[in-house]
Order: structure tokens, then sequence, then C-alpha cells
């Protein structure tokens, strides 16, 4: 019996030195035991080097603790990196290429956005009239005595025809002319449709807000933990020279564009517009009797209309004898081109750790 618990108890014994061998303190999350080291956040022997001489500088071990109890010191943050000076914003993670899409996910907040190469694509111009026809004045229109018939010879007068004229005589053996010179008028208006220009290289800074505690003088940035977000930079409006220091690696972009593209040449005219204006002539040269009345007479301005009637011989405007559109006319647009360029503009510097 007593032999029966002595090998049971063995038993456990062996039992529980093989599971405790098997349990491994490295890999594990900090803070580490007594005789390992932390490395970017996980635990490794203390003998083992850590990539970027993370045992280089320790934190001072627990006030409460003393001796052999004291917690081991603790390596400085791996996200902590040299703050910027004065004058100058980061530290940010940048990314660079001809597609860069969306900041990642550890590092949400876009601090700067902008690249080098300037690509504008080809834009067109359009070119119309507004309205599409003219707007059309039309003047009174003049009559002209000549000395004799068919409007030929010397010009006796030129008398504007103001509504009402109650009665005027035509020169014995003479005849008359009415013209006058409408004007028609369009607006143009340009269209350019520009797609909107964009860079070759396109540079994204990201940051993220964090309460990480980091030496004096350092601020901590995370890990992009996505490939291309490597290098970590400082920037500054304009074109300065890098700041003293480990930021040593200067590039200059450009966050906005100068486009001074424009449309040139649109234009629009007018054509194919009249005015008229009707009023009653009579062959009668006692003061337009109603005995002599012909009719009415439509005369178009812009053109010379000659009475070559021998017996007309007077004639009268009444006040709803107005000069009237009698075509609208069209407007024509030109055809307007594309000038100007794009150029870069607001130039930032971007210095980075080498």
């Amino acid at each position: 019996m007593w032999l029966s618990v002595v090998l049971f108890g063995a038993s456990i014994g062996l039992c529980s030195l093989a599971c405790v061998s098997k349990l491994s303190l490295e890999d594990r999350p900090c803070p580490c035991a007594l005789g390992y080291q932390c490395c970017h956040g996980i635990c490794i022997a203390e003998t083992a080097l850590c990539p970027e001489a993370a045992d280089a500088a320790r934190s001072m071990p627990d006030a409460g603790a003393s001796g052999d109890d004291a917690a081991p010191p603790q390596p400085p943050l791996a996200c902590c990196v040299p703050e910027a000076p004065a004058d100058w914003s980061g530290p940010v993670r940048v990314g660079r290429g001809a597609e860069i899409g969306e900041c990642p996910s550890a590092l949400p907040e876009v601090a700067l956005k902008g690249g080098v190469g300037v690509v504008a694509d080809a834009g067109s111009c359009d070119c119309s009239c507004v309205p599409e026809t003219p707007q059309v004045t039309c003047p009174n229109p003049e009559v002209r005595w000549y000395e004799s018939s068919g409007c030929v010879g010397a010009v006796l007068s030129r008398d504007p025809i103001v509504p009402p004229i109650a009665c005027d005589l035509i020169y014995p053996n003479g005849s008359i002319a009415w013209d006058a010179l409408p004007v028609g008028t369009c607006s143009a208006v340009a269209e350019a449709k520009l797609p909107p220009p964009r860079y070759s290289e396109v540079t994204l800074g990201c940051a993220a807000m964090n309460a990480e505690s980091c030496p004096t003088g350092q601020t901590c940035l995370p890990d992009a933990n996505e490939p291309g977000f490597d290098a970590v930079c400082l920037f500054r409006d304009g074109n300065h020279d890098c700041p003293s220091g480990p930021y040593s690696e200067r590039s200059v972009i450009n966050t906005g564009f100068d486009d001074e593209r424009h449309c040139e040449g649109c234009s629009c005219e007018a054509a194919g517009f009249e005015c008229s204006i009707k009023f009653t002539v009579f062959i009668s040269t006692g003061g337009c009797a109603v005995s002599g009345n012909v009719g009415l007479r439509e005369f178009v301005t812009g053109t010379e209309t000659c009475s070559f009637d021998g017996n007309v011989r007077s004639f009268l405007v009444t006040e709803n004898d107005r000069v009237e559109v009698s075509k609208p006319g069209t407007c024509a647009p030109s055809n307007a081109t594309l000038e100007g360029t794009v150029s870069p503009g607001a130039p930032v510097t971007v210095c980075c750790l080498p």
C-alpha cells in the first residue's frame, strides 16, 4: 500500500516537471519576467539582441520596489521617434507612389497630401449664345426725299419718321425712300471642360492620435502595418532647408495647382434679323385725303426701299404705326479654343529620417 502511494506521487512530480518545461517565457506580451527583455512589445531572452537597439535605454525601476524585488528595466516604446522642432509639422509616416489611396487604419489621419509631376489631361471649350436669338433694336427709319423719281439723284432732305406724323407730302415729281439700320446683339458664354489635374507621383503623410508617452524629445508614431509607409518625416510649408538633427533627407512636393486654363475666342454673331414699319400712303397731294388712300405699305429697315409709284404723293404715320421686329434672326457661336497651362503650386518641404 505504501509503495503504491510513493509511485503515484513520483509520477505526478515527473508530469509537473515535464509540463513546466514546455511553458516558454519568451514570445509573451510585455511586461516580461526576470531574465527577459521587452522588444517591440514581445518578451525575448535578456541575452538576445533587439532590433533598433531596444536595450539602449531602460526606464527606472518601480519606486515601490527594492533589491531583488525591483521591476526589470523597460526599453522605450517602439513607436517613439524624434519630435518635430519649432515651425515644423509631424512627424508622419509617408507613402509615395503613382496611386496612393487612403491612409492605413493604424494611421487614419491625413496630415499631408501632395506630389510631384503635374499631369493635366486635355480639356475642351464649349461656346454658346444666350439667348439663341439676338436682342434686336429697331430704330425709327429715315425718309429721304429725292429730287427725281426712282430714288436717284440729289437728296433734297432727310427726315426721321417718328410717329405720329399727321401727313407728309412728297415733292412733286420726286420720290422717297425709307431706311434705317437695326441693331442685333448676342451674348456669348464660354464653358471650359477641364479634367482636374493630378500628380504623377503622390505623397501621402499619415498620423494618429495616441496617448503613449515617450522620453523627452520624442513622440509616439505607430507603425503603419502596411507596406509603403515606412518613411518617418516632418514637413513645412514653403521651400526650406531641413532642420538640424536626424531628419536630413530633403524633398519638395506641391500641395496645389496654378491652373490658368481658359477659353479664348468665344463670340456670337447676330444675323437674319429685320425690322419693318407699315403706314398709309395716298395719291392725293391735298393733305392725305381719304379719297386718295392707296393702303398700307410696309417698309423694311436695313434695306433701302424706294417708292416707285409716281402717283403716291403723301403719307401719314399714326401712333400705332411702330417699327417692330419682323424677323428675329439667329445667333451663331464661334469656335472657342482652350489656352493656358497648369503648373505646380503651394510647395511644401519634406524632411525624413535616413
